[in-house]
């Protein structure tokens, strides 16, 4: 049976919250949500783009949901996130 310590709970409980504050800035701080049912749909597409398309070193530059290699040959693709603030990119087949 484990039993967390004192020191490692402190820590992933700080961690935690630097990870849902930062995000939660990167977000709020380029938009202005004008009620409740609009930031949950912001905070949706904010968690689509984290899973589907950033890149994660901690996976070698991939992402959680294993996007699909498009291929080296072709004409880029830029396909806008989040209302523009980021991008995904792809190759034409």
């Amino acid at each position: 049976m484990d039993f967390f310590t004192v020191p490692t709970v402190t820590f992933k409980l700080l961690y935690c919250f630097f990870v849902i504050s930062h995000d939660r800035r990167r977000i709020l701080h380029c938009v202005i949500a004008f009620n409740e049912a609009h930031l949950k749909r912001l905070l949706s597409h904010y968690l689509r783009y984290y899973h589907d398309d950033r890149t994660h070193l901690g996976l070698v530059k991939q992402t959680p949901a294993n996007r699909i290699y498009s291929g080296s040959v072709g004409r880029v693709l830029s396909f806008p996130r989040l209302g523009g603030m980021h991008h995904r990119y792809e190759r034409a087949a």
